[in-house]
């Protein structure tokens, strides 16, 4: 058997201190198996985006371990975290929180030449990534010149 591409093993997380303190998870463990389709759903409260902010290494556990491809990822300090967040994760937001002032492609670029990716270089990946998802004609728009459903393809060719 594989080794499960993230494995959270009894995940603890509350808000607040004291008498005030809300636990949202409590001793929870997780293992997703690289291309399984994983749903996770719940009534308003239950913890879902708080849950997916750990498994994103947005927030971090008071509690337990999680292990994103075969590493133990909460040992690392912010700066590995970033780095590793950068290379292994992707984040497709609600909201797509795509940077208004800023084209498809360049929105495409970010998170390229946040990891260091030379322009040129970024700037054709983007670009082939937009092309896969029908959006070479929109390269130059910004999100407010795009469809919802534009903008939302443009988020996962961020991702």
């Amino acid at each position: 058997m594989t080794q499960p591409i993230i494995k959270l093993e009894h995940i603890s997380k509350s808000y607040g201190h004291g008498d005030g303190a809300v636990t949202v998870l409590q001793d929870l463990s997780l293992s997703i198996q690289q291309g399984e389709f994983t749903c996770i759903w719940g009534a308003s409260g239950s913890g879902k985006s708080t849950l997916l902010n750990l498994m994103g290494l947005l927030d971090r556990p008071e509690q337990g371990r999680i292990i994103i491809k075969n590493e133990a990822v909460l040992g690392l300090n912010d700066n590995r975290l970033a780095d590793f967040r950068s290379r292994h994760l992707g984040f497709i937001f609600q909201s797509f929180n795509l940077v208004p002032v800023l084209s498809a492609q360049e929105n495409t670029m970010l998170p390229l030449q946040i990891r260091g990716e030379a322009d040129n270089t970024a700037r054709r990946k983007a670009r082939d990534l937009l092309a896969e998802l029908g959006l070479e004609r929109h390269l130059h728009k910004r999100p407010d010149e795009m469809s919802g459903g534009q903008r939302q393809r443009v988020a996962i060719a961020r991702a």
